[in-house]
């Protein structure tokens, strides 16, 4: 579920920042004592909602506890919903035009891995499939045309 949306048992004179704190140091305490994954979204400010942002982890509404406790985080961009008929990051299947979803490894603790992926999302049968190393080459380049190539090798791009 949404981070934003988790309650907490302190519900009197405590101020979003510090129930943010109190959750993120929670699910912290949790995922060590179980030693269990912890997967949740959280909002995103409203600035995001201008066509061609992509988000950070500083556009998290109250990030900064989330962000610092938080092993991996991947961040989702959808060209096709936030610039329509500008999106670059889109392709065509038989007579529909579908998203290329970016998810950006913003962070990762686990290991060197961070950079950009591209998935190819069909949204009538709710079906993501990886795009292949050619497509990921041709995605980035046409995301960040000033940034050098893509390495196979390399843990960032």
């Amino acid at each position: 579920d949404s981070l934003h949306r988790i309650t907490n048992s302190r519900k009197f004179h405590q101020t979003v920042r510090e129930a943010a704190m109190e959750i993120s140091n929670s699910l912290k305490r949790w995922r060590n004592t179980y030693k269990l994954p912890v997967i949740a979204t959280a909002e995103l400010r409203k600035l995001n909602d201008r066509g061609g942002v992509r988000p950070t982890a500083d556009d998290i509404k109250e990030a900064s506890d989330f962000k610092y406790d938080v092993n991996v985080m991947l961040l989702l961009y959808n060209d096709l919903r936030s610039r329509k008929e500008y999106a670059e990051l889109k392709f065509l299947h038989g007579e529909g035009l579908y998203p290329v979803i970016e998810l950006n490894v913003d962070k990762n603790k686990t290991s060197s891995f961070q950079r950009r992926l591209y998935f190819k999302f069909y949204p009538p049968f709710a079906r993501i499939e990886e795009c292949t190393w050619k497509e990921q080459e041709f995605y980035y380049s046409l995301a960040f045309p000033k940034a050098a190539p893509l390495s196979k090798t390399e843990g960032s791009g």
